[in-house]
């Protein structure tokens, strides 16, 4: 019998060490497209370093999906963890060389992007399969406690690092908690999930199978455009927050503002991973925190000051766990294991999408001034409003815990993990 630890135990086991990573990468992402701008002078070679952190992992979600599907999900993730960790070693030594150069930066991003693409899928698989059912709301609030953590992390201590040892203390860093991923991973064993018996599919037909499945049931793909919705309005968030802080307040209040903010999303993530959300049905819930996080767009639209800014800042950032864990925890359980890679992946295609366009729209519209960064973030918020109410009208969304049955599920504790009898 393995003596490896098995359920929240090793879901704990496997958090630890993925929060090691998250603020490793964080820090290191957060650093290099500094390094970046600091070496070239370009705003534009600083935007290719965030696309190259960004797009790869976009077009790769639907062969990652199939690769989950088919592969144990503890391999899949320290696979895609090695990889990372390969590809931070590259930096590592050719910082150490003294010869790192601004495309080895891009390349290293792509890479990273390209992993996480199969990582966050396979983690979020990993833990329906280990964790149980009445336990996956307090995981999926550990996963937006790590989050937090690293995005509240990482400007601190890339700052304080590139401001003192430098560049290479970062880099080394970022390896570093790759091992520690990969470290965490070998000690658990993830149960397997009985793959489809069909194997002659061609690799397009894999891959809409995830968007077929979501296609057929109308409550999650309800579910997936109101998060879609609500990822779009959190990335015009996210560029307008910078010019109305600083049209009121020096730079200094701006990063005050985004601290708080991370404050306020840590908090969100420690209520999650202590609560999980409760018994009840978790779509009253979700609706309510996106309404109520839509309002407090609206009044820091209509009264745009400090300390407007700072108390929604909070309270905005608090309500994403909530709305994250609980959404999350009904697809782990309404769909079926064999499909969660595709599913999510697609899933997770949709989902990062939404923020570059709202990047590229929200950031067009807001270039004639404050007047009009402050109207567009009262329109976000009331775009939350309505799709929070939309959702909530669709009987099929409303319904969907009880109009779709639990996904088939094997048992947390057996003994049968990893491939072993």
């Amino acid at each position: 019998m393995s003596r490896a630890p098995k359920g929240m135990p090793a879901f704990t086991v496997i958090w630890v060490g993925q929060l090691v990573s998250m603020m490793g990468s964080a820090t290191s992402g957060f650093a290099l497209s500094l390094w970046v701008y600091q070496e070239t002078g370009s705003v534009a070679r600083f935007g290719v370093s965030l696309i190259c952190g960004f797009l790869p992992g976009i077009v790769a979600a639907p062969l990652a999906g199939v690769v989950i599907d088919r592969w144990n999900r503890r391999t899949v993730l320290l696979a895609a963890d090695g990889a990372a960790g390969l590809a931070m070693g590259g930096v590592v030594l050719a910082y150490t060389l003294g010869d790192l150069q601004v495309w080895q930066v891009y390349a290293f991003q792509a890479v990273a992007s390209l992993c996480a693409a199969f990582q966050w899928p396979a983690l979020t698989a990993a833990i329906s399969a280990l964790v149980p059912r009445q336990h996956l709301g307090r995981a999926n609030g550990l996963i937006g406690t790590g989050q937090a953590i690293a995005e509240l992390s990482a400007p601190l201590l890339g700052a304080v690092l590139l401001s003192g040892p430098g560049l290479g203390a970062v880099v080394v860093m970022d390896f570093a908690s790759f091992g520690c991923a990969v470290l965490t991973l070998a000690v658990v064993r993830i149960p397997d999930v009985p793959a489809e018996r069909e194997t002659a599919r061609s690799l397009g037909h894999e891959i809409a199978l995830g968007w077929r499945y979501i296609l057929a049931r109308r409550g999650l793909l309800g579910l997936l455009v109101f998060f879609a919705i609500c990822n779009f309005a959190t990335g015009g968030v996210t560029v307008l927050v910078t010019p109305l802080v600083l049209s009121v307040a020096p730079v200094t209040t701006l990063g005050l503002i985004g601290t708080i903010g991370g404050a306020g999303m840590l908090a969100g993530g420690l209520l999650m991973s202590i609560w999980g959300g409760g018994s009840a049905r978790r779509v009253p819930l979700i609706v309510v925190a996106a309404a109520a996080g839509g309002g407090l767009l609206v009044a820091a639209g209509a009264w745009p000051g400090v300390v407007v800014f700072g108390v929604v800042s909070f309270a905005y950032f608090l309500c994403i766990p909530v709305v994250n864990a609980s959404s999350q925890t009904i697809w782990q359980v309404k769909v079926e294991p064999a499909l969660q890679g595709r599913v999510f992946s697609a899933r997770r295609m949709i989902a990062q999408s939404c923020v570059p366009i709202a990047y590229l729209l929200i950031g067009a519209l807001a270039e004639t001034g404050a007047g009009r960064a402050a109207f567009l973030l009262s329109c976000l918020g009331v775009l939350m409003i309505a799709a929070a109410g939309a959702a909530y009208a669709n009987p099929r969304v409303r319904l969907v815990e009880s109009e779709l049955s639990d996904a088939a599920r094997q048992d947390v504790a057996q003994e049968r993990v990893d491939g072993s009898v």
